[in-house]
């Protein structure tokens, strides 16, 4: 399988008080989407990372997933349950370490998700992961949801010394050149 992933979710267990916590987590397996991309001309040289547009869009998605369709397999109505503080979700992108580029060096997050929409780095930084939280309301909407891990990967890339990063710049689709 080329993509796979996990939805965790923490509900108040009933006795003691806990906050909702989700948990979402891509996995992008390239030798699975290079197999599947076999008897393609370019197959072997494509570009197969991910933009930071899709990897925002997958987040805002299982995000949704992680804060309003799994509770409901613990309880009947996540609305009412006490929470001990507010729900947060952890958003989370990583480079399998496993998995090694053809020098054999671990796989990098340039490696899975193309970074040009941050600009240029004044650092020579190789992170395999990222992840931060963000907390909000359960019932978030998908372009606040967007917004915020935008926002999100944005600030992180700034303490990477991508200055340049800007959320509004990772919500726009790149143009083909």
């Amino acid at each position: 399988m080329a993509l796979s992933g996990d939805v965790i979710v923490q509900l108040p267990d009933g006795f003691r008080e806990t906050s909702l916590v989700g948990c979402v987590e891509l996995r992008v397996r390239y030798e699975g989407l290079r197999a599947a991309a076999v008897g393609e001309s370019e197959a072997g040289s494509a570009d197969l990372r991910l933009s930071l547009l899709d990897a925002i869009e997958v987040l805002a998605s299982a995000w949704g997933t992680a804060m309003r369709v799994i509770p409901l397999g613990a309880v009947d109505t996540p609305d009412t349950v006490a929470l001990a503080g507010p729900p947060y979700a952890e958003l989370h992108v990583q480079a399998c370490p496993a998995y090694l580029t053809s020098s054999q060096h671990p796989l990098s997050l340039n490696d899975v998700v193309n970074l040009a929409a941050l600009g240029r780095s004044t650092r020579d930084g190789q992170r395999q992961e990222a992840g931060f939280r963000v907390y909000a309301p359960m019932d978030i909407k998908r372009p606040s949801r967007r917004q915020w891990a935008a926002q999100g990967l944005a600030q992180l890339a700034q303490s990477w010394g991508y200055i340049e990063a800007d959320r509004d710049r990772l919500l726009v689709r790149p143009t083909a050149v």
